[in-house]
């Protein structure tokens, strides 16, 4: 089940981003389908893998331009929700760095009924964002995710600074396997540290395996006994590497290969050809297993 945002994206391109409150030159613009749960869909509706997707685009342009998107390529998401949605803008400089801020809408919102119809024996792990947990309906999710007792895969939204302390140590209680960028783990910590010991604080907290992404150089791992690094050269999304972790995982990959398979899925594109790639290659994964 993946219990993740299906959001609006507007892009604008510049050449250096902007330092503080300042004006910038905008070379152009593009407008696209982001979120967790939009990009993990993706990858498993990729490779066949069954999934729920636990989100509503919401209404008006942006909700209508994601769901609209959505159907296009064949994934199963929701626009039941009459509220308006909202949009994230993204600034990005031509080295792939970027700055954004949130407009948050009904995105982020579910109907709580919805929770009463689902069968949580049809499902092997939950994957949630934790923005999901920032619109109506948190305290009946967060209810279902203590009953489900599944393996809990949780990655930092753009949002998590709203979280609450209280809402966090609720999570943490549930032992998931957090999946965060090098800038999540130092808000969770409350500090700027190096990268294994901020791993090694927050497994101290849940209990589970940390993944923590380090711009320009890979993937740390660490669980408690063991800790590597998975490789990956540039800068990616966050959200579209650990969707492509997420589609090894549920091919019963290890956790390693799974992190290998996604940093080698990086640079990929949405060619036939790239994406045929990535299921021999994912396919030659669960074959050595």
């Amino acid at each position: 089940m993946i219990i993740g945002p299906v959001v609006t994206d507007i892009v604008s391109y510049v050449k250096q981003l902007p330092r503080g409150n300042e004006e910038m030159l905008v070379d152009g613009y593009s407008q696209q389908v982001g979120g967790t749960g939009y990009h993990t869909a993706r990858f498993l509706n990729l490779f066949h893998f069954p999934y729920e997707l636990l989100a509503d685009c919401g209404s008006g342009v942006y909700g209508t331009f994601a769901y609209d998107t959505c159907v296009y390529e064949g994934l199963d998401v929701h626009q039941m929700n009459p509220g308006i949605a909202g949009c994230t803008y993204h600034i990005v400089d031509p080295q792939g760095n970027y700055q954004y801020f949130c407009v948050p809408g009904t995105e982020y919102d579910f109907d709580p009924d919805i929770l009463q119809e689902i069968d949580l024996k049809e499902f092997s792990a939950i994957v949630l964002c934790t923005d999901m947990l920032l619109g109506q309906g948190a305290d009946e999710l967060m209810e279902m995710l203590r009953e489900a007792e599944l393996p809990l895969y949780l990655q930092c939204g753009m949002r998590v600074d709203e979280i609450g302390e209280d809402v966090l140590s609720a999570l943490y209680a549930l032992n998931p396997i957090l999946l965060l960028s090098e800038a999540d783990a130092v808000y969770l910590n409350g500090s700027q540290e190096e990268i294994n010991t901020a791993a090694e604080k927050l497994h101290a907290e849940t209990k589970a395996p940390v993944i923590i992404l380090k711009a320009g150089e890979g993937a740390y791992y660490h669980d408690g006994s063991e800790s590597y690094i998975a490789p990956y050269e540039g800068v990616c999304s966050s959200e579209v590497f650990y969707a492509a972790f997420l589609a090894a995982r549920a091919a019963h990959v290890d956790f390693r290969n799974s992190l290998v398979f996604a940093a080698e899925c990086v640079d990929s594109d949405e060619e036939e050809t790239s994406m045929q790639r990535m299921r021999e290659r994912l396919a030659a994964m669960i074959m050595q297993k």
